[in-house]
């Protein structure tokens, strides 16, 4: 089960002094990483994914091909949100459900949730929905007894010749309590003037295909 929360950086200002703080820095196990993430979304072209609360994508993560397939969890609530995940190396960015049954999935919850979505995408075809494009600047964080994954994500998304801007903050819980995290991302978003942002990437991408603004 994933759980991660989510926020909106507005403005250069905030962005600039999140990620050059010096408080975060403290907080790194490692010094941060930085890598370009290329996404591609996939569903059945009836959108049966999209009924079920489900999202397939392959994203180049560096050099890395990952195709990742994520349901619905509990229900989303401000900047937190709970998904089942699994995820598959691939060689390319082409659809390929089977790979989740022919390769080792990795950090993925039972197959019992997947196999239902896999016969969907084999049953009725695949065809992409849209794209991310976004550099992704990310480190482990220690705070207070627990570990979480810090992405900073700035970039775009695009479907239907339409396009969004993404900026935005990801914890994602690693070691600890959903308290502890929860505690953890309202005092960076007091401190640094932070939304809640309960969209994914995928869902703003669903919403421009439905012809919708999205800031």
């Amino acid at each position: 089960m994933e759980i991660e929360l989510k926020y909106k950086v507005e403005g250069n200002v905030k962005w600039d002094r999140l990620k050059h703080s010096s408080e975060l820095a403290g907080m790194m196990e490692q010094p941060p990483w930085e890598k370009r993430m290329l996404a591609v979304y996939y569903d059945t072209p009836e959108g049966h994914l999209r009924r079920i609360g489900a999202a397939y994508r392959v994203r180049l993560e560096g050099n890395q091909y990952v195709a990742t397939i994520k349901s619905r969890g509990e229900e989303e609530k401000g900047a937190m949100s709970h998904r089942l995940e699994w995820n598959v190396m691939q060689e390319n960015e082409l659809p390929n459900p089977d790979s989740f049954l022919q390769g080792e999935v990795q950090s993925g919850d039972s197959t019992e949730h997947l196999i239902p979505i896999l016969d969907l995408l084999k049953q009725f075809g695949v065809r992409e929905m849209g794209r991310t494009d976004f550099i992704r600047y990310g480190a482990a964080l220690q705070w207070k007894g627990m570990r979480a994954e810090m992405c900073l994500d700035q970039g775009h998304l695009c479907a239907d010749n339409r396009r969004s801007s993404i900026r935005e903050l990801e914890l994602e819980l690693l070691e600890g309590t959903e308290q502890q995290i929860n505690h953890l991302g309202q005092y960076l978003a007091q401190k640094y003037g932070l939304c809640p942002e309960p969209r994914s990437k995928y869902a703003r991408v669903l919403m421009l295909l439905d012809g919708e603004e999205v800031e």
